[in-house]
This record gives C-alpha cells, structure tokens and sequence, in this order.
C-alpha cells in the first residue's frame, strides 16, 4: 500500500503543475500558434534525446533539445513522467509530438495498465510478443507472479495495473514491478 505523505505528495504536485498550466496558458498561446498540451509516458534517453512514450499503445512526443534540462531536472529516465506545455505535431509521424516549450514537468509513480491474453513461458508472466498482439510486451515482475495468479489463468484474458519501468534492454517494453489491481473477464 502507497505511503500516505507519498499520496499526498504526488496529490499535491500534481494539483500545483495543474494551477501553473491554468495560470501560464494565456502568455504560451500568445507567443505561439499551437495550444497548451501534455504528453505523459515513461521517459527516455537515446542518442537522439529524450522522448515520452508509451509502452502499450500509439504516441510519443519528442523533448525538444533546448528544453531537455527542464525535463530532466524533474524527471529521471526509465521512470514515468508528465510534461506541460506547448507541442507542435511531427511532420513525419502520426500520433506524434514535440513539446517546443516545457512550462513543467512532473516524475510520479504512476499506475499503468496491462491487457489481453496472458502468457505464461519459462521466463515468467508477460503480455503480448505473439503475432497479432501488437508491438509492446509486458512483463509481470517474478515478484508479482503469485498475485496475478491469484485472479489470471494463463491462455486467458487479464488486466493487471501496477506501478511499471521499462524493461532493461528497453525498446516497447514495460515491467509492472508492483501490481496495484488484477481482473479478469
């Protein structure tokens, strides 16, 4: 269970980044022609900068370069994070994003949800990584294995939300490391 002053923490800097977007979002649309938005995702850092993405699902928006520092100041990469401010579409990618003008950013262990059928192998718990299934997978921390047993059946369909990193050799996949709920149709 969630530390309360943790709770009230996450509470409370969410609340305040919400206040300062109210507040700033009439001096951002003035100095650009795109609107107030926010990208939420786990962070990461490449080669190329930093992006949020998500692990299960279509999106990413792209840290603009000259407000990486922002961002990092706030956020640590592997972790989930929450950008505000103003975001101009990719020229070359649907469902994409650059966030020009970071007016905040927020890091919090946010919970993320894991769906469809699950797998059970040699190596643990897991979603998705058969044909058909999409591009992400999902592990389930050898940890959590007998909580989402206590619900799942493995060949069936499961929802497991929980607090998630990305996987150690990173690309779209996610570990939930601590699971928060589990249900099953």
């Amino acid at each position: 269970m969630e530390n309360p002053a943790t709770r009230y923490y996450h509470r409370t800097a969410l609340f305040l980044l919400a206040v300062i977007g109210m507040l700033a979002i009439p001096a951002f649309q003035a100095r650009a022609q795109t609107k107030m938005y926010d990208c939420s995702g786990i962070l990461h850092k490449d080669r190329n900068g930093l992006r949020l993405s998500r692990v299960r699902g279509e999106g990413v928006c792209i840290i603009n370069k000259s407000e990486e520092s922002k961002v990092l100041a706030e956020c640590a990469p592997g972790r989930h994070c929450k950008v505000m401010g103003v975001m101009e579409n990719c020229e070359d990618r649907d469902q994409c994003a650059i966030a020009t003008d970071v007016l905040a950013a927020v890091q919090a262990q946010a919970y993320q949800e894991c769906s469809g059928v699950l797998h059970k192998d040699r190596n643990g718990l897991r979603f998705g990584g058969r044909e058909g299934e999409g591009e992400g997978i999902c592990l389930i921390s050898k940890s959590q294995v007998r909580k989402v047993l206590g619900t799942c059946i493995p060949d069936h369909f499961c929802m497991v939300k929980g607090v998630m990193k990305i996987c150690e050799d990173g690309g779209q996949c996610g570990e939930i490391i601590r699971v928060v709920s589990v249900r099953r149709k």
